[in-house]
């Protein structure tokens, strides 16, 4: 009889130590931000020049050890008067050498999908007299938007095209990943 007395305790506590151990859910990590950016913001404004200049941002998705799980661009804009108009477009890489452009599709309810030579672009018109901008100042613009991140690197590459009044640029992309 002690024996059996002796023997539920035991069988208790290896009940209780094979229930803590067969979890069904799974732990997420702690998500951190990476920050990628153009340069530090100065009180100084450098324009850039219709037709004639690019600027480009990378991020390395394995910046940290830790792949992206999403990203978000922020840009802020400095108009020298009306209608700046910023263009970007993303380009993605394994390497950081070999650069692939984002497709962008024709038709996406048709049976056949057409696909054209050039690539995704974004545009943003922007003047200094637009309301309720965002900006710290009448002539600043802030966006925030969605990035890719189907690749090791990816980066955007702004310019102003021909026809576009100048404009300084500030670009930030921040990375969201789990440690």
């Amino acid at each position: 009889m002690k024996k059996y007395l002796l023997a539920i305790p035991v069988i208790a506590l290896m009940a209780i130590g094979i229930y803590s151990f067969d979890k069904k859910e799974a732990d997420a990590n702690p998500s951190v931000f990476q920050v990628t950016q153009t340069a530090v913001a100065t009180t100084t404004v450098t324009y850039m020049s219709a037709g004639t200049a690019t600027t480009t941002i990378t991020h390395d998705s394995l910046q940290n050890r830790f792949a992206t799980d999403g990203a978000a661009l922020m840009i802020q804009l400095k108009a020298s008067s009306t209608a700046t108009t910023l263009k970007w477009k993303y380009e993605f890489s394994q390497d950081g050498i070999d650069w692939f452009q984002d497709n962008q599709e024709l038709t996406t309810n048709a049976t056949t999908t057409v696909q054209v030579r050039d690539s995704k672009e974004f545009s943003w018109v922007f003047a200094s007299s637009t309301p309720n901008n965002g900006g710290t100042g009448s002539d600043f613009g802030l966006k925030l938007v969605n990035v890719p991140t189907p690749a090791r690197y990816t980066r955007a590459v702004f310019y102003l095209p021909v026809g576009s009044t100048k404009g300084s640029l500030w670009a930030q992309i921040v990375a969201k990943k789990q440690i």
